[in-house]
C-alpha cells in the first residue's frame, strides 16, 4: 500500500511531496503509467460492452474481464501519484482511502479472475460438466459480481478510520488503525494461496491436455465427422482442436507469467508482513509500480492473442482518428 507512514512522529505533519523517498519525477512517472493504464483498460472495457462477439466466447470473456481489475489498479496509482504531486492533496483523507481500496481490491480481484481463467481451462481439459454449470451464459457474471462484492465487503470490514495526532496525514495505519496487522497478514496469506492454486491448476491443465487432447476434443470429431469422412479428415479436425486449446493455454500462460513476475513481488511483500517483516517505503512503491505495469501490459496481450478484440481495437482507433 503506497501510503504507509510508519515513520510519522506525534505532532509532526509529513508532506509526501517533499519526502526523500519519492521525488517529483518518480511521482510523475507513476502518473503517466497510471493514466496509460486507465486509458487502455477503459478502451478494452468499451469494446467488451459494445461487442457481443467478444463477449460470447467464454474464454475470451474471462480473460478480458481482467481489464476491470486492472482499471481499479490504474485508479489507485492515479490517486496516489496526484497525492505525491499536489501538496494540498497530501492531507486529504478520501483520495488516500480510495487509493488503498482500489489497489487492494484490484489486485485481489485480478488474482481471483486469473484463478477463474485457469480453473475454466482445467475443467475443459478434464471434460467436466461443471464448466457449463458455473460459467455458461450469464452465470459467470453472477460469479464475477459475487466475488467482487465479497472482496469489497471484506475490505470494508477491516477499515477503521481514525485521525490521531500521531498521524497527521492519511496513511495505511490511519485507514486500518489497529486492524492493519490482521488485514496485511490475512491479505498476504490469502493472495499467496490463490496464486499458488492458480499455478497448480495451470500445470495440471497442461499435463491433462498433453495426455488427453484427442479425448478432450472428441466432441468435435463426433459432430463434424460423417461416414464419408476419411481418417485423414478426422485427424485434421483433431489437430485443429489441439491447436485451439494450446493457443488458449498460451494466452493464459502469458497472463499468469506476467502476474507472477510483476504482481508477484507485491503479493510476496504483503505475505511477509505475516512474519513481522515490514517493507520500506521504497519497496512498497516499487512493487506497486510493477503491479501497475502489469495492468498496462495485459490489454496488449489480449489484443495480440484474441483476433476479435484486435479487430475491434482497430475499428475504435480508426473511429477516433476520423
Amino acid at each position: 500500500m503506497m501510503n504507509n507512514c510508519s515513520g510519522c512522529v506525534e505532532g509532526e505533519a509529513v508532506n509526501w511531496t517533499t519526502a526523500a523517498t519519492f521525488s517529483v519525477p518518480t511521482a510523475s512517472l507513476g502518473l503517466i503509467v497510471s493514466t496509460l493504464n486507465i486509458i487502455v483498460n477503459f478502451s478494452v472495457l468499451i469494446i467488451f460492452l459494445k461487442s457481443k462477439s467478444v463477449r460470447a466466447n467464454r474464454h475470451h470473456n474471462l480473460v478480458i474481464c481482467l481489464c476491470i481489475c486492472d482499471f481499479g489498479i490504474g485508479m489507485s496509482g492515479l490517486l496516489a501519484s496526484l497525492r505525491l504531486l499536489i501538496p494540498s492533496w497530501s492531507h486529504v483523507y478520501i483520495p488516500c482511502l480510495l487509493s488503498n481500496i482500489f489497489i487492494a481490491v484490484g489486485i485481489f480481484m485480478s488474482l481471483l479472475q486469473t484463478f477463474l481463467i485457469s480453473f475454466h481451462r482445467f475443467l475443459i481439459s478434464i471434460g467436466s460438466p461443471w464448466n457449463d454449470y458455473l460459467l455458461r451464459g450469464k452465470r459467470k457474471y453472477v460469479i464475477y459480481a459475487v466475488s467482487w462484492s465479497l472482496t469489497f465487503i471484506l475490505q470494508a470490514f477491516f477499515i477503521s478510520p481514525t485521525q490521531k495526532d500521531s498521524y497527521k496525514i492519511c496513511s495505511v495505519k490511519t485507514i486500518y488503525n489497529k486492524n492493519l496487522k490482521a488485514f496485511m497478514s490475512g491479505y498476504g496469506v490469502t493472495t499467496m494461496i490463490i496464486l499458488l492454486c492458480t499455478i497448480l491448476l495451470y500445470v495440471l491443465t497442461l499435463n491433462n491436455v498433453r495426455k488427453r487432447y484427442i479425448k478432450t476434443y472428441a466432441w468435435q470429431i463426433e459432430k463434424s465427422s460423417s461416414e464419408h469422412n476419411s481418417n485423414e479428415n478426422r485427424l485434421q479436425i483433431t489437430e485443429v482442436g489441439k491447436k485451439k486449446v494450446f493457443e488458449s493455454l498460451k494466452t493464459v500462460g502469458i497472463i499468469l507469467g506476467l502476474l507472477i513476475l510483476l504482481t508477484g513481488p507485491f503479493i510476496l511483500v504483503t505475505f511477509l508482513t505475516a512474519f513481522d517483516i515490514e517493507p520500506s517505503h521504497t519497496t512498497i512503491f516499487i512493487v506497486c509500480a510493477l503491479t501497475s505495469i502489469n495492468s498496462v501490459i495485459n490489454p496488449f496481450v489480449y489484443s495480440w492473442k484474441i483476433d476479435s478484440l484486435r479487430k475491434e481495437f482497430k475499428l475504435l482507433f480508426q473511429a477516433c482518428l476520423s
